[in-house]
């Protein structure tokens, strides 16, 4: 009896763990881009490069930048931060959270400031959770996120990348 007991408490086990966790977001809902991710760089020679990341190789990466294609040497960059999606926008829930608070008199400057600190705590956490640093993702693994992810493929014209309309 218990060891069929323990065999059904087992199978169930395994048929609960063979899906994908719930809180992940169907393959269907995961949005596709042809494009690269937005990445902002900072170099010791006291530059920001910011635009969309095209390529990293051996020891370069390429931006496309507004006007231009820039690129700069991987041993140059100190700090940079990338964005691969954007962020949901909780902004409007800090005027509402105090708002929210008024009609709770003289507990209102508690409330409001207990919504006011959960609304911005919500809104930096959102945007925090579609980017990644130097902290928590290796340069290496930068091209993940490219354009081109093997590298600026040969016989690119990089100009014909630069779109008409970002032109003066």
């Amino acid at each position: 009896m218990i060891k069929s007991l323990n065999a059904i408490l087992i199978l169930l086990v395994f048929m609960t763990s063979c899906g994908s966790p719930h809180y992940m977001p169907k393959q269907e809902d995961v949005g596709v881009s042809p494009y690269g991710a937005h990445i902002k760089i900072y170099s010791e020679l006291d530059y920001i490069i910011v635009g969309e990341l095209l390529a990293v190789e051996d020891n370069k990466i390429y931006v496309l930048g507004e006007y231009s294609i820039d690129s700069v040497a991987t041993d140059q960059v100190y700090k940079y931060k990338l964005t691969y999606a954007k962020p949901k926008n909780y902004a409007w829930s800090i005027p509402l959270s105090l708002a929210a608070a008024i009609p709770s008199g003289l507990m209102a400057a508690y409330t409001g400031t207990a919504g006011l600190i959960t609304s911005i705590t919500a809104t930096i956490s959102a945007r925090k959770s579609v980017q990644y640093t130097q902290k928590n993702l290796r340069m290496d693994e930068l091209y993940q996120f490219a354009r081109f992810p093997q590298g600026l493929p040969p016989g690119l014209d990089l100009n014909s990348l630069i779109s008409v309309e970002t032109n003066p």
